[in-house]
């Protein structure tokens, strides 16, 4: 969370995604505010990865379902995207307990992926830590990591050759590094089952919960 100064001079809080790669964090220091990262390699990699990804958040900013974000910048050998703030929480730190309530959730996570899906894109990486609930009774969910969106297109020609994934959460497909060509949407599908499974069962999907059919 921070503060933004806006061309008015006045103050707006704002929350700020960070270029931090979880696959890198091994060989990045934090000094204070400064990131230090061992290999030049990785810090153009993930920086560039970043801006593609505030490349697709701005591509669906006409969306009520995708958090809105306003600007980019660099910084502190890193970069960061500027996001409105909010008071949704991520729905893995929700303490929804009612099954009513779970579901209810889980129904718009479905309704929001959809939407994507009717217009061409998977999502690929859904897990709870990358959605906001906001206040009940609103009924409202936001997605605002967009990183991993892909074109259904280009997974069906073949183009993308690397398939994102959060293992908790990935169909077996994505963790295999494959993924339906037929039918890419599967494993949206698939995340949004072991979401539900998580929050119901109190555990996340295990290899044994998971049959033909």
């Amino acid at each position: 969370e921070g503060h933004y100064i806006g061309n008015d001079n006045r103050s707006h809080a704002v929350r700020l995604k960070e270029c931090y790669p979880y696959k890198y964090s091994e060989h990045i220091n934090r000094v204070g505010n400064m990131l230090e990262w061992d290999f030049n390699e990785e810090h153009n990699e993930a920086i560039e990865s970043f801006n593609v990804g505030y490349d697709k958040l701005m591509q669906c900013q006409k969306s009520n379902y995708i958090v809105h974000a306003f600007d980019k910048f660099y910084e502190n050998n890193t970069a960061y995207i500027v996001m409105d703030a909010n008071d949704g929480v991520t729905f893995d730190k929700d303490d929804s307990m009612s099954l009513r309530e779970i579901l209810t959730t889980v129904k718009l996570l479905a309704h929001v992926v959809r939407e994507y899906h009717k217009i061409g894109y998977v999502h690929l990486d859904i897990k709870p830590a990358n959605f906001l609930v906001y206040p009940r009774p609103s009924e409202h969910i936001v997605l605002f990591d967009c990183d991993s969106i892909t074109a259904i297109n280009d997974i069906k020609s073949g183009k993308v050759k690397s398939i994102p994934y959060s293992k908790e959460w990935a169909s077996p497909e994505q963790i295999q590094g494959r993924i339906n060509k037929e039918r890419p949407e599967s494993a949206d599908i698939y995340s949004i089952g072991a979401i539900l499974f998580q929050k119901v069962m109190g555990r996340v999907v295990e290899n044994e919960d998971i049959g033909i059919f």
